[in-house]
């Protein structure tokens, strides 16, 4: 996930020989900041559950605005099972393919999520706001995602980590959906240590073998950021999804 400004870039699982138990319970900027969700706006956590390794794995893609235009049923044809796109950014940001991501993705028929990119200095609850006023209905989507990347401040540590789980818990809360966390190997490991092993994780690790955190799995794996397709002028983030299409799918909102 690369960006070239400052402001740039649940799930459950059948438990069971390469499944996952489905459970249930979406550049320019905004003129105004969105309204954090009402209180009310809460629906039944979900239970995560350690993804599967046996059954095969599936390609995917991640794509932002540096994309520019993306030939969706291309990409589908292509063997491209999943993406996901920027969503948001801190507090106001919207990345301007977001929503044209979004439609074309639904009628090409790929499976689809957003995600949030997490600024370490802005309070979490205007973020969650920002992320929850784009991704709007995430039924049928792929959970949400938190894009961990910019470090805290030196000596923001621990509050950076109950900022982090207050993001987590608003959007799970909110959207009756668990969230994914994306991070390398290294920064999950001095920023999150043990504390959020309950989300699933999105692996940022460039070789041919994943290296997760000590005591995590990964569910999706990054595993290159030079990737080429076709559907896709230039370089693509290149993922994989641990399982099949029937676990892609039970993992929807």
């Amino acid at each position: 996930m690369r960006h070239l400004i400052k402001h740039g870039i649940s799930g459950v699982l059948l438990a069971a020989a390469g499944a996952f138990l489905l459970i249930r319970p979406g550049f320019g900027f905004k003129e105004a900041a969105p309204q954090p969700p009402p209180d009310s706006a809460t629906a039944t956590p979900t239970t995560p559950v350690r993804p599967n390794h046996t059954g095969g794995k599936l390609a995917g893609v991640d794509v932002s605005h540096f994309q520019r235009t993306v030939d969706w049923p291309t990409l589908v044809a292509g063997g491209i099972s999943f993406a996901f796109a920027k969503a948001t950014d801190g507090i106001t940001y919207t990345d301007p393919k977001w929503q044209t991501n979004r439609t074309a993705s639904t009628k090409a028929g790929i499976a689809f999520g957003g995600y949030h990119f997490y600024e370490p200095q802005d309070e979490p609850a205007p973020q969650v706001a920002n992320f929850l006023a784009a991704l709007g209905d995430v039924q049928n989507m792929l959970p949400p995602v938190i894009d961990l990347e910019r470090s805290p401040a030196a000596g923001d540590e621990a509050e950076y980590l109950r900022d982090v789980q207050a993001f987590l818990s608003k959007i799970e809360n909110s959207t009756g959906c668990t969230p994914i966390i994306y991070a390398s190997p290294s920064f999950y490991t001095q920023y999150l240590g043990t504390s959020l092993g309950q989300y699933p994780l999105w692996l940022a690790e460039y070789s041919h073998t994943a290296k997760p955190p000590q005591g995590k799995d990964w569910f999706f794996w990054q595993h290159s950021q030079n990737g080429t397709v076709d559907g896709i002028s230039g370089s693509v983030d290149l993922d994989w999804f641990a399982g099949g299409a029937d676990a892609l799918a039970s993992l929807q909102c």
